[in-house]
């Protein structure tokens, strides 16, 4: 006969342990245990069975005797709770697949719905632990000391190395985790206010403990509470739809000022133009000459004043974008009612563009006219002359006097 169905070291120790016959500890060394395979089994196939499981929980066989030694802490059996968390330290941070504690005969394979309390307390640990690391800026030591960076006068580190009389029961830690760590609603603030709370704790000394924080857990949650409450007083449907309508109306004065800004300037533009038309004489050349030199001064610089207009009115664009995005990201009920206003604001951007575009327009028509003045005027009218010639001609072309 053979052993069957062992897939884990810790089914083969614990096939071991129920076995072997005459099983005791080992006087040189505590931790290793040894016992004798009965006769109804075959050795040399159960060896061979163990050793391919692995894991290195077998010491070395005695074939004459039939004496099989093994280690059951390397196949995750503990004589109890202290050892377990003192022989294996990532035990303090992860529960194994399977465990089994002997001195209150509790095996565990996944399912904990009928762990003893000592045994839920060890759990409980192992969950804020991993909740801590979530929180954390940083770890040594193996990821048992976790650092925190908080604020430049709150820097502290928190020691994940526990035993088991640290543990307690913590009844309000799922959810805890469910409501300030996995929930995506004000991720980034619970986060930021769990940690001002851990900070708040580590005050004083720079350390914290899983012991101390265990101890004083409920109060940690009820700080954490209590400042997200105080967070939220200021994020009522009320208050947002105030502060977004003053955003908006501030984002509506800041594009029709990018218009008016410029409306002296844009004034000037007729007269730049009557002026430069009166100025243009044909016996005066370096007048003319003048007068084109200024007037392309004024162009260029209405064309940087507009073009800095337009820069602004993009800017003002983003910053609405930025926030319609912020909104976008809350629940609809708090979003839907303003999401209205944001398009009105998206249509002012865009119309305040296109009439910047039309200044544009309007400056190129004005240095272009005066350029064609100045030039007609160096020429004494030849330009003109010109033009109105091509145009008869054109006229004549595309009309026949015989038709």
């Amino acid at each position: 006969m053979q052993p069957r169905d062992l897939k884990t070291t810790h089914d083969a120790v614990l096939w071991l342990d129920r076995e072997l016959e005459g099983v005791e500890q080992q006087l040189l060394d505590k931790q290793v245990y040894s016992g004798r395979l009965p006769d109804s089994y075959n050795f040399s196939a159960t060896l061979r069975i163990l050793r391919a499981i692995g894991g290195n929980f077998l010491g070395d066989p005695d074939e004459p005797t039939r004496l099989i030694s093994f280690i059951p802490e390397r196949g995750a059996v503990y004589s109890d709770l202290k050892r377990m968390l003192v022989s294996q330290k990532a035990n303090l941070t992860g529960v194994p697949a399977g465990f089994t504690l002997t001195n209150i005969a509790y095996s565990y394979r996944g399912q904990d719905a009928d762990a003893p309390d000592s045994v839920l307390a060890y759990f409980h640990a192992v969950k804020l632990c991993r909740l801590l690391a979530e929180l954390a800026d940083y770890a040594t030591h193996g990821d048992l000391c976790l650092h925190f960076l908080v604020r430049p006068d709150a820097r502290f580190k928190i020691s994940l190395e526990y035993g088991s009389e640290d543990l307690r029961i913590l009844p309000e830690l799922d959810s805890f985790r469910a409501e300030y760590m996995d929930e995506d609603f004000h991720r980034a603030e619970k986060h930021a206010i769990a940690r001002d709370a851990l900070a708040e704790l580590a005050s004083g000394s720079g350390e914290l403990t899983i012991r101390q924080l265990a101890q004083g857990f409920s109060n940690y949650v009820r700080n954490v509470r209590a400042s997200y409450a105080l967070l939220l007083s200021k994020f009522t449907a009320a208050s947002v739809a105030k502060e977004i309508a003053k955003q908006n109306l501030d984002d509506s004065l800041r594009l029709n000022k990018s218009f008016s800004d410029i409306q002296n300037q844009l004034l000037a533009l007729p007269a730049a133009l009557l002026v430069a038309g009166a100025s243009i004489a044909y016996d005066a050349p370096f007048k003319n000459i003048s007068v084109l030199i200024g007037i392309s001064i004024f162009v260029a610089l209405m064309w940087m004043l507009v073009a800095n207009q337009r820069n602004s009115v993009r800017a003002i664009g983003r910053e609405i974008e930025i926030r319609r995005t912020e909104l976008a990201a809350q629940p609809d009920v708090v979003s839907e009612p303003h999401r209205q206003a944001f398009r009105d604001l998206h249509v002012r951007v865009d119309h305040q563009l296109n009439v910047l575009v039309a200044v544009r327009i309007a400056v190129a028509i004005v240095f272009l006219s005066v350029v064609y003045m100045a030039v007609d005027g160096l020429s004494s009218g030849a330009v003109t002359s010109s033009v109105l010639t091509f145009a008869r001609a054109t006229q004549s072309f595309l009309w026949p006097t015989g038709l």
